[in-house]
Protein backbone atom coordinates (compact mmCIF):
# COMPACT_ATOMS: atom_id res chain seq x y z
CA UNK A 1 0.00 0.00 0.00
CA UNK A 2 2.92 2.32 0.71
CA UNK A 3 4.19 1.62 -2.81
CA UNK A 4 0.83 2.49 -4.31
CA UNK A 5 0.67 5.69 -2.29
CA UNK A 6 4.24 6.63 -3.30
CA UNK A 7 3.28 6.12 -6.95
CA UNK A 8 0.38 8.53 -6.49
CA UNK A 9 2.64 11.09 -4.84
CA UNK A 10 5.19 10.63 -7.66
CA UNK A 11 2.58 11.46 -10.29
CA UNK A 12 1.56 14.54 -8.34
CA UNK A 13 5.04 15.79 -7.45
CA UNK A 14 6.33 15.30 -10.99
CA UNK A 15 3.76 17.70 -12.39
CA UNK A 16 4.68 20.30 -9.76
CA UNK A 17 7.98 20.91 -11.56
CA UNK A 18 8.49 24.54 -12.60
CA UNK A 19 9.40 23.49 -16.12
CA UNK A 20 6.74 21.41 -17.82
CA UNK A 21 9.34 20.23 -20.29
CA UNK A 22 11.33 18.74 -17.42
CA UNK A 23 8.14 17.20 -16.11
CA UNK A 24 7.41 15.48 -19.41
CA UNK A 25 10.97 14.16 -19.58
CA UNK A 26 10.66 12.76 -16.05
CA UNK A 27 7.34 11.14 -16.80
CA UNK A 28 8.54 9.58 -20.04
CA UNK A 29 11.34 7.75 -18.27
CA UNK A 30 10.56 4.07 -18.69
CA UNK A 31 11.72 1.41 -16.22
CA UNK A 32 10.17 -1.57 -17.98
CA UNK A 33 13.57 -2.97 -19.03
CA UNK A 34 15.31 -2.18 -15.75
CA UNK A 35 16.05 -5.36 -13.79
CA UNK A 36 15.97 -3.54 -10.44
CA UNK A 37 12.58 -2.07 -11.24
CA UNK A 38 11.21 -5.48 -12.22
CA UNK A 39 12.58 -6.97 -9.00
CA UNK A 40 11.01 -4.19 -6.92
CA UNK A 41 7.70 -4.69 -8.70
CA UNK A 42 7.74 -8.38 -7.81
CA UNK A 43 8.52 -7.55 -4.18
CA UNK A 44 5.70 -5.01 -3.98
CA UNK A 45 3.31 -7.47 -5.61
CA UNK A 46 4.24 -10.05 -2.99
CA UNK A 47 3.67 -7.54 -0.19
CA UNK A 48 0.36 -6.46 -1.70
CA UNK A 49 -1.04 -9.97 -2.12
CA UNK A 50 0.06 -10.85 1.41
CA UNK A 51 -1.87 -7.86 2.74
CA UNK A 52 -4.78 -8.67 0.44
CA UNK A 53 -5.08 -12.18 1.89
CA UNK A 54 -4.69 -10.80 5.41
CA UNK A 55 -7.51 -8.28 4.98
CA UNK A 56 -9.70 -10.88 3.28
CA UNK A 57 -9.26 -13.12 6.34
CA UNK A 58 -10.45 -10.26 8.55
CA UNK A 59 -13.60 -9.98 6.44
CA UNK A 60 -14.20 -13.70 6.91
CA UNK A 61 -13.68 -13.37 10.68
CA UNK A 62 -16.18 -10.50 10.76
CA UNK A 63 -18.79 -12.65 9.04
CA UNK A 64 -18.06 -15.46 11.48
CA UNK A 65 -18.63 -13.06 14.37
CA UNK A 66 -21.97 -11.95 12.92
CA UNK A 67 -23.01 -15.57 12.44
CA UNK A 68 -22.04 -16.36 16.02
CA UNK A 69 -24.11 -13.45 17.38
CA UNK A 70 -27.14 -14.39 15.30
CA UNK A 71 -27.02 -18.06 16.32
CA UNK A 72 -26.56 -17.11 19.95
CA UNK A 73 -29.69 -14.94 19.86
CA UNK A 74 -28.50 -12.60 22.61
CA UNK A 75 -30.22 -9.22 22.33
CA UNK A 76 -27.43 -7.51 24.29
CA UNK A 77 -24.89 -8.46 21.62
CA UNK A 78 -27.09 -7.39 18.69
CA UNK A 79 -25.50 -3.90 18.45
CA UNK A 80 -22.21 -5.65 17.69
CA UNK A 81 -23.61 -6.63 14.29
CA UNK A 82 -24.17 -2.98 13.37
CA UNK A 83 -20.63 -2.18 14.52
CA UNK A 84 -19.11 -4.87 12.33
CA UNK A 85 -21.08 -4.23 9.13
CA UNK A 86 -19.42 -0.83 8.37
CA UNK A 87 -16.03 -2.46 8.96
CA UNK A 88 -16.86 -5.18 6.44
CA UNK A 89 -17.87 -2.55 3.89
CA UNK A 90 -14.70 -0.52 4.42
CA UNK A 91 -12.45 -3.57 4.22
CA UNK A 92 -14.15 -4.87 1.08
CA UNK A 93 -14.01 -1.48 -0.63
CA UNK A 94 -10.30 -1.10 0.09
CA UNK A 95 -9.65 -4.51 -1.45
CA UNK A 96 -11.70 -3.82 -4.58
CA UNK A 97 -9.98 -0.48 -5.23
CA UNK A 98 -6.43 -1.80 -5.02
CA UNK A 99 -7.30 -5.11 -6.72
CA UNK A 100 -8.21 -3.31 -9.94
CA UNK A 101 -5.05 -1.21 -9.74
CA UNK A 102 -2.86 -4.31 -9.53
CA UNK A 103 -4.67 -6.70 -11.88
CA UNK A 104 -5.46 -4.01 -14.48
CA UNK A 105 -2.12 -2.26 -14.26
CA UNK A 106 -1.90 -1.69 -18.03
CA UNK A 107 -5.16 0.28 -18.00
CA UNK A 108 -3.87 2.70 -15.38
CA UNK A 109 -0.49 2.96 -17.11
CA UNK A 110 -2.16 3.83 -20.43
CA UNK A 111 -4.26 6.45 -18.67
CA UNK A 112 -1.15 8.01 -17.15
CA UNK A 113 0.70 7.90 -20.50
CA UNK A 114 -2.18 9.69 -22.22
CA UNK A 115 -2.17 12.42 -19.59
CA UNK A 116 1.60 12.79 -19.92
CA UNK A 117 1.39 13.43 -23.66
CA UNK A 118 -1.27 16.12 -23.17
CA UNK A 119 0.85 18.41 -21.00
CA UNK A 120 2.30 21.52 -22.74
CA UNK A 121 5.87 21.20 -23.94
CA UNK A 122 8.27 24.12 -24.09
CA UNK A 123 7.52 27.66 -22.96
CA UNK A 124 4.27 28.06 -21.03
CA UNK A 125 2.22 31.25 -21.18
CA UNK A 126 1.36 33.11 -18.01
CA UNK A 127 -2.36 32.34 -18.21
CA UNK A 128 -1.66 28.63 -18.72
CA UNK A 129 0.78 28.68 -15.82
CA UNK A 130 -1.83 30.27 -13.55
CA UNK A 131 -4.36 27.55 -14.43
CA UNK A 132 -1.86 24.77 -13.73
CA UNK A 133 -0.61 26.31 -10.49
CA UNK A 134 -4.14 26.84 -9.20
CA UNK A 135 -5.12 23.24 -9.94
CA UNK A 136 -1.96 21.84 -8.36
CA UNK A 137 -2.41 24.00 -5.28
CA UNK A 138 -5.98 22.77 -4.82
CA UNK A 139 -5.12 19.10 -5.27
CA UNK A 140 -2.09 19.49 -2.98
CA UNK A 141 -4.26 20.87 -0.17
CA UNK A 142 -6.89 18.19 -0.66
CA UNK A 143 -4.36 15.34 -0.69
CA UNK A 144 -2.63 16.51 2.48
CA UNK A 145 -5.87 17.12 4.38
CA UNK A 146 -7.41 13.83 3.27
CA UNK A 147 -4.25 11.85 4.02
CA UNK A 148 -3.57 13.27 7.49
CA UNK A 149 -7.23 13.26 8.57
CA UNK A 150 -7.55 9.57 7.75
CA UNK A 151 -4.33 8.71 9.56
CA UNK A 152 -5.37 10.76 12.59
CA UNK A 153 -8.67 8.89 12.62
CA UNK A 154 -6.80 5.58 12.64
CA UNK A 155 -4.55 6.81 15.45
CA UNK A 156 -7.59 7.84 17.49
CA UNK A 157 -8.79 4.24 17.30
CA UNK A 158 -5.47 2.57 18.11
CA UNK A 159 -3.93 4.89 20.72
CA UNK A 160 -6.41 4.18 23.60
CA UNK A 161 -5.45 0.46 23.88
CA UNK A 162 -1.79 1.40 24.17
CA UNK A 163 -2.65 3.94 26.85
CA UNK A 164 -4.37 1.17 28.80
CA UNK A 165 -1.20 -0.93 28.52
CA UNK A 166 0.85 2.01 29.82
CA UNK A 167 -1.57 2.54 32.72
CA UNK A 168 -1.34 -1.12 33.72
CA UNK A 169 2.46 -0.90 33.68
CA UNK A 170 2.30 2.13 35.97
CA UNK A 171 -0.02 0.32 38.36
CA UNK A 172 -3.57 1.27 37.44
CA UNK A 173 -6.13 -1.51 37.22
CA UNK A 174 -7.83 -0.81 33.90
CA UNK A 175 -9.67 -3.34 31.73
CA UNK A 176 -8.09 -4.67 28.57
CA UNK A 177 -10.40 -3.57 25.77
CA UNK A 178 -9.72 -4.49 22.16
CA UNK A 179 -10.41 -1.88 19.46
CA UNK A 180 -12.29 -4.42 17.33
CA UNK A 181 -14.64 -7.19 18.33
CA UNK A 182 -14.25 -9.77 15.57
CA UNK A 183 -13.64 -13.39 16.45
CA UNK A 184 -10.08 -14.56 17.17
CA UNK A 185 -9.04 -18.15 18.03
CA UNK A 186 -7.63 -17.20 21.46
CA UNK A 187 -8.39 -14.95 24.41
CA UNK A 188 -7.02 -11.57 23.36
CA UNK A 189 -7.51 -10.03 26.81
CA UNK A 190 -4.82 -12.16 28.47
CA UNK A 191 -1.37 -10.70 29.25
CA UNK A 192 1.10 -10.75 26.36
CA UNK A 193 -1.69 -11.88 24.04
CA UNK A 194 -3.35 -8.50 24.51
CA UNK A 195 -0.26 -6.56 23.46
CA UNK A 196 0.23 -8.87 20.48
CA UNK A 197 -3.41 -8.52 19.44
CA UNK A 198 -3.57 -4.72 19.56
CA UNK A 199 -0.31 -4.51 17.59
CA UNK A 200 -1.73 -6.87 14.98
CA UNK A 201 -4.95 -4.87 14.83
CA UNK A 202 -2.97 -1.64 14.47
CA UNK A 203 -1.19 -3.10 11.45
CA UNK A 204 -4.52 -4.25 10.01
CA UNK A 205 -5.98 -0.78 10.51
CA UNK A 206 -3.21 1.09 8.74
CA UNK A 207 -2.87 -1.51 5.96
CA UNK A 208 -6.58 -1.18 5.19
CA UNK A 209 -6.36 2.60 5.41
CA UNK A 210 -3.43 2.76 2.99
CA UNK A 211 -5.30 0.54 0.54
CA UNK A 212 -8.21 2.95 0.62
CA UNK A 213 -5.97 6.02 0.34
CA UNK A 214 -4.08 4.58 -2.63
CA UNK A 215 -7.27 4.25 -4.65
CA UNK A 216 -8.82 7.54 -3.53
CA UNK A 217 -5.72 9.68 -4.00
CA UNK A 218 -4.92 8.21 -7.40
CA UNK A 219 -8.47 8.96 -8.53
CA UNK A 220 -8.29 12.53 -7.19
CA UNK A 221 -4.93 13.26 -8.82
CA UNK A 222 -5.98 11.87 -12.20
CA UNK A 223 -9.31 13.71 -12.05
CA UNK A 224 -7.52 16.95 -11.24
CA UNK A 225 -5.17 16.49 -14.19
CA UNK A 226 -8.06 15.76 -16.56
CA UNK A 227 -10.02 18.85 -15.49
CA UNK A 228 -6.86 20.93 -15.83
CA UNK A 229 -6.47 19.70 -19.42
CA UNK A 230 -10.02 20.83 -20.18
CA UNK A 231 -9.26 24.26 -18.73
CA UNK A 232 -6.15 24.53 -20.89
CA UNK A 233 -8.11 23.40 -23.95
CA UNK A 234 -10.77 26.02 -23.27
CA UNK A 235 -8.06 28.68 -23.05
CA UNK A 236 -6.55 27.63 -26.40
CA UNK A 237 -9.95 27.72 -28.07
CA UNK A 238 -10.44 31.29 -26.88
CA UNK A 239 -7.09 32.22 -28.40
CA UNK A 240 -8.08 30.80 -31.78
CA UNK A 241 -11.15 32.92 -32.15
CA UNK A 242 -12.14 35.50 -29.55
CA UNK A 243 -14.93 38.04 -29.99
CA UNK A 244 -15.70 40.48 -27.19
CA UNK A 245 -19.12 41.48 -28.54
CA UNK A 246 -21.70 38.97 -29.78
CA UNK A 247 -22.93 39.01 -33.41
CA UNK A 248 -20.37 41.54 -34.64
CA UNK A 249 -19.02 39.24 -37.37
CA UNK A 250 -20.60 38.24 -40.65
CA UNK A 251 -22.20 34.79 -40.80
CA UNK A 252 -19.70 33.27 -43.26
CA UNK A 253 -16.51 34.50 -41.56
CA UNK A 254 -13.54 32.53 -43.02
CA UNK A 255 -12.30 31.02 -39.79
CA UNK A 256 -9.99 28.68 -41.68
CA UNK A 257 -7.82 31.57 -42.86
CA UNK A 258 -6.64 32.42 -39.35
CA UNK A 259 -5.76 28.85 -38.34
Amino acid sequence: MIGLYISVRYIYVSVRSESLRTTVDLLRFNHDNDFCFIYLRLCWNFVYWSIFVHIALIVILDFMTIRKVILKGDVDEAPMVFEILPCIGYLSLSLFKTYKMVTRRCVFENLIHELRSMWPDGEVAEDESSIVNKALKEVNIFIKVYYFCNNLLALSVMIPPYFSVLKRIIGYDVPRILPYSYWIPYDGTQPVWYEFTITLMAWQTFATLWCMLAGDLLFCVLLSHITTQFDLLCLRIRRLFYVTVDEQLIEDYPLGMIM
